[in-house]
């Protein structure tokens, strides 16, 4: 987990944001100048931290925000601990939540991107669940042959890499192949090589 850090006499320390009691944890950086932390949103600007006030503020205390990114009209997509996604906008205004009552599967989010067509791809414990506000939720889990907490996505060509804590997958068409070979000696990694 990251820290918000500044240097004072050559040395690294902690900064306290005015407002907050305990240390504030540093998840996300998104483009050059917001800072994402478990407590909230925040603006990097001309040397000055500023908070970005969201209409789900007061969810932070209770669910602290564990990931973070933008989609592709520029709002704010978080995971919250325990509560699930919430979707925000630019101005700070909510969007949208995705909770288990409209078919989130899991609370626990491992990772989260956001794809080209907006859609939010959620790494969860159960799997992986795919979010597109207009056309509802897809999973993708072991009744799809994918097996093990999904730890890490990675989009990579037209292939998403998976990781989980039964081995690496990918998903490409709507078909997950598993890649449990790849410690074998004589198994190329072709396309994986390049995963960074």
């Amino acid at each position: 987990e990251g820290r918000l850090l500044k240097r004072e006499d050559n040395n690294l320390v902690n900064v306290k944001i005015p407002g907050f009691d305990s240390e504030v944890k540093l998840r996300e950086v998104v483009g050059d100048d917001i800072l994402i932390a478990d407590v909230g949103l925040f603006k990097f600007q001309g040397g000055v931290l500023t908070r970005i006030y969201t209409e789900v503020d007061y969810l932070f205390e209770d669910f602290p925000i564990i990931f973070g990114c933008l989609d592709e009209d520029g709002n704010y997509v978080l995971s919250l601990d325990g509560f699930g996604l919430v979707r925000v906008s630019a101005d700070g205004k909510h969007l949208e939540s995705i909770r288990r009552e409209n078919g989130l599967r899991d609370l626990k989010i491992n990772g989260l991107y956001v794809d080209q067509f907006n859609s939010i791809w959620a790494a969860t414990n159960n799997g992986i669940s795919k979010v597109n506000s207009r056309l509802g939720i897809k999973y993708f889990s072991s009744g799809d042959g994918l097996y093990g907490s999904v730890e890490a996505l990675k989009f990579f060509e037209e292939d998403i890499i998976i990781g989980t804590l039964d081995g690496v997958y990918s998903l490409k068409q709507r078909k997950i192949k598993s890649h449990m070979d790849l410690g074998k000696s004589n198994t190329k990694l072709e396309k994986f090589e390049d995963v960074k």
